[in-house]
């Protein structure tokens, strides 16, 4: 799973990890892969402000996980109707 994510936020193609980690077309936002990884880094991020540690790599990261970018493609994916293709290719 790790893997599996790490190249979804490396903006490989959906077609890529599908035939890579066998994933169905749109198991990969419906099943529990994004889910999990998202629902891991806010229980980071609940621990880093329970430390009064700076958390903000960790919301970071999730932005990167659920649109599949990199950190680059942060500032532009927050833009109305801007996905990750369109994105990329500004």
């Amino acid at each position: 799973m790790a893997k599996l994510v790490k190249e979804w936020i490396n903006e490989k193609l959906e077609r890529y990890l599908e035939e890579t980690y066998k994933v169905r077309p749109g198991e990969l936002y419906s099943y529990s892969y994004l889910q999990n990884v998202r629902w891991l880094l806010y229980s980071l991020k609940e621990i880093f402000k329970a430390l009064s540690v700076d958390y903000s790599r960790p919301s970071k990261l999730d932005i990167r996980v659920r649109n599949g970018i990199k950190e680059e493609l942060i500032s532009l994916i927050s833009m109305p109707d801007i996905g990750r293709a369109r994105a990329r290719s500004l």
